[in-house]
């Protein structure tokens, strides 16, 4: 590229150093892969030579919710949540009765007082 003019020999020297530069992180990389899988097979009890392949994420594209949506799916989802939210309904509910018997009027309870000597006493 040099002899034609278009870039300057030392231009062309600087990206065959890069290009050098750029292998050796890749070999390196490819390293750093397989003792982590090996170390994630040994964290899973398999054997450390079990191969397996990696599924590339993409990491541009994200379906998290905010956090005001992810906080209701949450609740939603949550089967222990439902129930003792089912249970704190069913306990107020329970209590509403229990208040509600303590105003009904009872008709077969008749009270009289008769006052003898000083005393009240009750028939």
């Amino acid at each position: 590229m040099f002899r034609l003019g278009a870039k300057t020999e030392s231009d062309v020297l600087k990206a065959e150093v890069q290009q050098g530069d750029f292998r050796a992180l890749f070999i390196s990389e490819q390293e750093n892969l397989i003792a982590t899988k090996r170390s994630l097979n040994t964290i899973m009890g398999r054997s450390p030579i079990h191969d397996f392949e990696i599924e590339i994420v993409s990491m541009d594209k994200s379906n998290i919710p905010d956090l005001e949506t992810a906080n209701k799916l949450l609740l939603v989802q949550n089967r222990e949540y439902q129930a003792l939210k089912k249970t704190y309904q069913s306990q107020g509910i329970s209590i509403s009765i229990a208040r509600e018997a303590l105003y009904l009027p009872f008709p077969a309870i008749i009270t009289t007082q008769r006052v003898i000597i000083g005393r009240t006493m009750r028939l």
